[in-house]
């Protein structure tokens, strides 16, 4: 199967959920149930097998490319471009988690059709299950930052439309509300990222922007003792705190459980809240040329990690409890993250993702089962295994695998974070590439400490969460109902790569597969001298086994929860999630709603007045005005004629000046339209004296021929002729005295051989002959010099280095009035001298 063929497998894997979503948000009322499960999970199911087969066609440090069309252009300062495209790139990383994403979300289509099987909006709920995978893939799969973060937004309206799915309750209202604003703090970090990005790399493409790195390094912010890098990664971080719900903004995600049981466990496992962890690995050489970051991550994710453990400790509600398992367990991910262990983060995502869904769509079959209605209370359960003994045994396996029992997915995934972090408390060096990394010694044994204490309250509240549902004799006197297969097989599944995900990281043949095939993908931070992983997997399994110890403890046998006893006030002060909403809503909302209530009665009774009341007056005066002209009074007519000839007379009593630069047959020249008495003056060099016209001329119309002569000394353009465009269509380029960065955005995308992209950009800057091109590639031994009126070959692209003009035209009319304009003229002459070919690389691979 050829490249070709394969970059549209690309576009199927996003376009089929979509696909699906068009048609049961279009045509699902004249449906039946049947076919809207069939396009529901058939479209995701499709994108699944599509997906795959992409992921296992690319080699080992290869990509896939999807090019589609230009979307928009950027114009920014100096005449330079910044196209976006929609172009869709798997490599080893996006490949990983497009698979993933497919997979996860394909078992929770199909647990759905059994789950929702009673739902009067059926068709809405796959509508909007079908656009959250849909955004998800375009999330992952986006080859720029403007693609990707309209993914971003789209699982934000996904999320807020499936949180509020049961629409009709306010507190689900509020709390799909809480979610969407929330993210909209972390959104707008990101977007400023964006804008940072661009004004100083001149590309948002995701290869491009990691060559770059070293331009962010290396520049100073005014007035911040910080580097662009550094104010990067904390913008970008501080967009992933709101989506992967990290301290600070983390309180929405418990919240979310308002919605359909399925919607958490996609939320939770495989979209939404691993986009933060996704972005900061696809951005990993900008936050490894960090440090400073990197310890500020590392001691938010560890924090979030601690309390949000703590807090699941006390909740007594199985969706509750899972809900502050994910923070944590993000919190995990993120202090992997903060010591440059993307690679780890990534191995914890996907397991995470097998027994995190495992779990919702295990607490949904119980619910379903019990008949509960939004959530299932503990007190209410215990003694299921009996009669739900495959959701039983299942869940139990997600149970195991959450607390990081050996043998376990999620054993191996949280004995790589611990490993990490424990080198750096243990004061191992660590390098990414040729940079070394410095994170406090101090704050790596913080981190430790809190991750240790997190794992125990894991493995707690995990076993806690399953001895209170299913050990001991039932509380309720509800029968359980019977689950249906389309329920408990994706359960079955799940349960399996609970167990067996978690052998992707042992070495084959050597070397450790799922970190070496992302390698190509991800910057890591490596120890220098490694060292240290048995003693991390020691006090990790440790961890793991003394919460499991306890919660056996209090738990086997227990009729009531004993927890709220022991802990007394800090039970409750839990309960309330710590009191972080309530002082969310003293310090911020309070203020924000009394400005609310004063901006109200400002626009009621002064905007209104003055824009509304009094323009409608002065409406309803001129429209009197204008039908008393109107009556057919001769002497009214006339008076309005003589308006419109006072009207016309002064739009000609001042000059107007238009002419049209034109460059034809290797010259430059200026056309001057028919003058009607207007009268020109022109200056060609620009020195003050008019050379044509000096008493005045009128013209024809009339060319004026621009030569080289008459170029300003010291001052030119460059322009750009890629392949791909059309001759007379160049990209002019403004030079200045600091060196100026071309990418594959302005010389072309084919000015490379198939397989070079990601090379380093080309840099020229002006000297006195001209201009010195420095190419960055591995063939290239030197620098060049273009000299005016001369051009050179990059590849296919062709650069011109062009004189500038400055003409200076004058305008009078009858009325002795004048104007004036200069136009600046970048002179295409005929090239002299010969063409010389700067040598570029050949590379293969997959495009």
């Amino acid at each position: 199967m050829g490249d070709s063929t394969l970059s549209i497998l690309l576009l199927l894997t996003v376009l089929s959920p979509l696909a699906g979503a068009i048609v049961s948000g279009a045509f699902g009322s004249k449906l039946p149930r049947t076919a809207i499960s069939a396009v529901a999970v058939g479209s995701i199911t499709l994108s699944f097998v599509f997906a795959a087969i992409a992921y296992a066609a690319i080699g080992a440090g290869e990509a896939l490319v999807y090019e589609g069309y230009r979307w928009i252009t950027i114009p920014l300062s100096g005449g330079r471009e910044v196209p976006i495209e929609f172009a869709l790139r798997m490599d080893a990383l996006s490949g990983m988690m497009t698979v993933m994403v497919t997979g996860i979300a394909a078992l929770i289509h199909l647990f759905s059709t059994g789950y929702m099987s009673e739902e009067r909006s059926y068709a809405r709920y796959f509508a909007h299950l079908n656009f959250f995978t849909f955004s998800m893939l375009i999330l992952v799969l986006a080859s720029n930052l403007p693609l990707l973060f309209v993914g971003w937004e789209g699982v934000g309206l996904a999320s807020y439309l499936l949180i509020g799915f049961w629409h009709s309750n306010l507190a689900y209202e509020a709390a799909a509300r809480k979610a969407f604003i929330m993210n909209r703090i972390g959104d707008l970090a990101v977007l400023v990222a964006i804008f940072i990005i661009v004004q100083t790399a001149g590309t948002l493409d995701f290869t491009e922007i990691n060559a770059s790195v070293a331009l962010f390094d290396a520049a100073a912010i005014d007035g911040l003792s910080m580097t662009k890098a550094t104010l990067l990664a904390l913008l970008l971080f501080w967009g992933c705190t709101a989506k992967s719900a990290q301290i600070p903004l983390f309180t929405w995600l418990p919240d979310a459980m308002a919605g359909p049981t399925p919607v958490s466990a996609l939320i939770h496992a495989a979209t939404m809240v691993t986009s933060g962890v996704y972005l900061a690995a696809r951005m990993s050489p900008v936050f490894v040329s960090s440090s400073t970051a990197l310890t500020v991550i590392l001691l938010v994710g560890a924090l979030t990690a601690l309390v949000a453990g703590l807090v699941a400790v006390s909740q007594n509600q199985m969706k509750k409890v899972l809900a502050f398992s994910t923070v944590s367990q993000l919190g995990f991910m993120f202090a992997a993250i903060g010591v440059g262990a993307f690679s780890a983060a990534l191995f914890h995502v996907l397991t995470h993702a097998f027994f995190k869904a495992l779990l919702f769509l295990g607490s949904g079959a119980v619910m379903y089962a019990v008949g509960a209605d939004g959530d299932a209370h503990l007190d209410q359960l215990g003694g299921l295994r009996k009669k739900l003994t495959v959701t039983a045994i299942s869940f139990l396996i997600g149970v195991v695998a959450l607390a990081g029992i050996p043998l376990t997915a999620g054993f191996f995934s949280k004995d790589q974070i611990l490993h990490a972090v424990f080198g750096v408390a243990s004061g191992e060096a660590l390098a990414a590439g040729d940079r070394a990394i410095e994170i406090p010694g101090w704050a790596g044994v913080a981190a430790l400490t809190m991750l240790l204490i997190a794992a125990i309250a894991t493995a707690f509240y995990a076993f806690k969460l399953y001895l209170r549902t299913f050990e001991g004799e039932p509380r309720s006197e509800v029968e359980p109902k019977a689950v249906g297969r389309s329920m408990t097989l994706p359960l079955v599944v799940l349960a399996v790569g609970s167990i067996a995900a978690g052998y992707l990281w042992l070495p084959v043949e050597g070397m450790e597969y799922f970190a070496e095939s992302l390698r190509a993908s991800v910057l890591d931070a490596l120890p220098v001298e490694g060292g240290g992983g048995m003693l991390a997997m020691i006090l990790g399994t440790a961890a793991a086994l003394l919460g499991l110890g306890i919660a056996f403890g209090m738990y086997r046998g227990a009729t009531e929860d004993p927890l709220p006893n022991k802990l007394g006030k800090a039970n409750e002060l839990l309960m309330a999630n710590l009191g972080i909403d309530t002082l969310y809503r003293r310090v911020f909302i309070a203020p924000f709603g009394a400005i609310s209530r004063f901006v109200r009665s400002f626009d009621r009774e002064t905007v209104d007045a003055l824009f509304v009341a009094i323009p409608a007056l002065v409406a309803r005066g001129g429209a009197w005005a204008v039908t008393r002209l109107q009556s057919g009074v001769v002497h009214a007519q006339g008076t309005l004629i003589a308006v419109g000839v006072l009207l016309l007379f002064g739009f000609y009593f001042y000059p107007r000046l238009s002419y049209e630069v034109i460059h034809e047959g290797g010259s430059s020249a200026i056309l001057l339209p028919e003058s009607y008495g207007t009268r020109y003056r022109v200056d060609l060099d620009g020195d003050g004296r008019y050379e044509l016209g000096a008493e005045g001329f009128e013209s024809g119309p009339q060319r004026i021929q621009i030569a080289n002569a008459h170029a300003v000394e010291g001052e030119y353009r460059l322009l750009i002729y890629p392949a791909d465009r059309g001759a007379d269509e160049p990209i002019e380029i403004a030079l200045s005295g600091s060196p100026t960065m071309l990418t594959e955005r302005q010389l072309g995308s084919h000015y490379l051989p198939k397989g070079a992209r990601g090379s380093r950009p080309v840099v020229v800057y002006q000297s006195e002959e001209g201009v010195r091109i420095r190419t960055n590639l591995p063939d290239e031994d030197g620098e060049r010099t273009l000299l005016p009126g001369r051009q050179t070959l990059i590849g296919t692209t062709r650069l011109y280095l062009a004189p500038l003009a400055r003409v200076r035209i004058e305008a009078e009319n009858a009325f002795g009035h004048v104007t004036t304009e200069t136009a600046e003229i970048a002179l295409r002459g005929r090239s002299a001298g010969s063409r010389r070919v700067i040598p570029l690389p050949s590379a293969g691979g997959a495009r």
